[in-house]
Formats: structure tokens, sequence, C-alpha cells
């Protein structure tokens, strides 16, 4: 039998698990998107993902979450960002959500949202903001059916 989920902030021990996560996040890009920065070169990668790691518990502002059942099975980030000259300016945004593949589409990426949405909006945030690529359509549906909506493009070109 399966022990009890749990989500909690990530603790500095946590770090090699979340960061084989974000590794496992890194290399899962599909291979048919454009990368306008080339391939991921994985041992300076890893470096700035453990960088990011330790900054984001070192930060007030930055959260880092685990979602655990008897293991560490996901995990998520989020950080509040001032917009300064609008009305709104508090603003958070989302990333590095990873589901282990053997416990997806069991609504745990939607807790492990869930739980950074409330987060942001503790800190102050007034909205969240992600990103996903546009022909991810897995992730184009789980976020709009979460109510993410787009509001602008970015794009790159070869030149």
């Amino acid at each position: 039998m399966a022990g009890a989920v749990t989500i909690a902030e990530a603790q500095p021990g946590d770090q090699n698990q979340i960061l084989k996560m974000w590794k496992a996040l890194t290399l899962d890009l599909p291979q048919h998107h454009f990368k306008p920065f080339g391939d991921p070169v994985i041992s300076e990668r890893v470096d700035l993902l453990s960088e990011m790691f330790g900054n984001s518990l070192a930060s007030p502002s930055a959260v880092v979450f685990k979602i655990k059942i008897d293991r560490c099975i996901g995990t998520i980030s989020a950080v509040l960002n001032q917009q300064s000259g609008f009305t709104l300016s508090n603003s958070g945004v989302i990333y590095n959500l990873w589901v282990e593949p053997e416990f997806r589409r069991k609504g745990y990426a939607t807790d492990l949202v869930e739980c950074a949405k409330t987060w942001l909006k503790e800190q102050g945030a007034s909205s969240a903001q992600v990103g996903w690529h546009p022909d991810n359509l897995a992730a184009d549906t789980f976020w709009k059916k979460l109510g993410f909506r787009n509001y602008e493009v970015i794009a790159a070109s070869p030149i």
C-alpha cells in the first residue's frame, strides 16, 4: 500500500532528487522543438540548475515544492516577480514542473500547480505566468485546463 501524498517545500537535502527531475525536464523537450540556443550541455546545465536550486531556497520570494508518496515523485518552482509600472505589479512565475512518468495523469501536477498558485497568492501575487512550447499539445491542454491563457508570443529564428 502506498503512503500518503504530501507536498512540502524542498530542503537542501532534496537537491539531488530535484536536480535529477530538472535534468530530465531539460532532456525531455520534444525533439521537434526548435532550439534557438542549441542542445543543452548537460554538465553546464546541471551546474546552472544547482545554482538555481540554491538561490530558490535562499530567496524569500522563491520556492521549490516537492510531492512525495513513498518517495519524491514531482516538483514545481515559483518566484514572485515585480512588474514596476503596472497597476497589478506583483506577478508570479511558475516553472520546472515535473512529475515522474509513472505518476502522470493522476492529478499530481494539478496539485503542484495549485500549491504554487496558493503560495504566490500568499506572497501578494495578483497573477501567475507559465511558459510552454506551442507544439507540446499535452502541455497546451494541461495549462489551458488550469485557466492559463496566451498573452504574448516569444519567437526565435536562426540567422
